[in-house]
């Protein structure tokens, strides 16, 4: 019965990140530490999550915004060793709730402001959306919201927004495979658990691939605001509430 909900789960967040490109691990990591302990869910996620980003990145490749792209990675490779840090330093609920809160704040800036007064955010503070998303990321494992906001702020048409959240998220995540691999985080259950999940995922993928391809770059960025907001209420309620 545990696989079965756990393949449903899987299913679910691969329709998801098939549609616009992230929400695997935050909709998966709402759930599945509550079945298999917060430390091997992470493992899993993080290695289930890297088949499917590397699936929907190929044929998006040449979409990728090369200038966005590298300017959020240099924040990430700064953000994540501070993360760590703050993590000794500072209680991970309080880092959490922070993390829902700026999600939920800049979903009200994109509804309320930006719509009325059209700015435009400039494309150097990337570096900054990178550095939140790895500071995050290290802290507790969830930076990807950070990023996923400033690209959506660029104005990108749908296909260029989702390649270059794929890219980052592919980059990221083979980034801190490095560091599973190298303190033995992945063991021969890991490896059960994420062949088992591979089938829902591919199904879940190709659902999403397909409603992907019919939306419009309005749609898709309104769709993009929808699962922001449904994460930071997830993260923020996991924060007040505990694990």
């Amino acid at each position: 019965m545990e696989l079965v909900i756990l393949s449903l789960l899987a299913m679910m967040a691969s329709f998801i990140v098939g549609v616009v490109g992230f929400g695997f691990a935050v909709f998966l990591m709402s759930f599945f530490p509550l079945m298999l302990g917060v430390k091997f869910a992470n493992v899993l996620v993080s290695l289930a999550g890297i088949a499917t980003a590397v699936y929907l990145l190929v044929p998006l490749c040449r979409e990728i915004h090369w200038g966005a792209l590298v300017r959020v990675l240099v924040g990430t490779a700064v953000g994540i060793p501070v993360g760590v840090w703050i993590l000794v330093k500072v209680n991970a609920r309080v880092l959490t709730i922070a993390l829902g809160s700026f999600i939920f704040l800049y979903v009200l800036y994109e509804l309320i402001f930006r719509q009325r007064h059209g700015r435009h955010v400039p494309l150097f503070l990337g570096y900054g959306a990178g550095f939140l998303g790895g500071a995050f990321s290290g802290a507790i494992t969830a930076g990807g919201p950070p990023v996923v906001a400033f690209l959506s702020s660029l104005d990108l048409d749908k296909r260029s927004a989702k390649a270059t959240v794929l890219a980052y998220i592919t980059a990221a995540s083979f980034y801190k495979l490095f560091f599973l691999v190298y303190f033995d985080f992945i063991t021969g259950r890991v490896l059960r658990y994420t062949a088992i999940l591979l089938i829902p995922s591919f199904i879940g993928m190709l659902a999403g691939k397909s409603l992907f391809k019919r939306m419009s770059t309005e749609t898709f960025r309104r769709i993009v605001l929808g699962i922001l907001f449904g994460a930071a209420v997830l993260i923020i309620l996991k924060g007040v509430f505990g694990q």
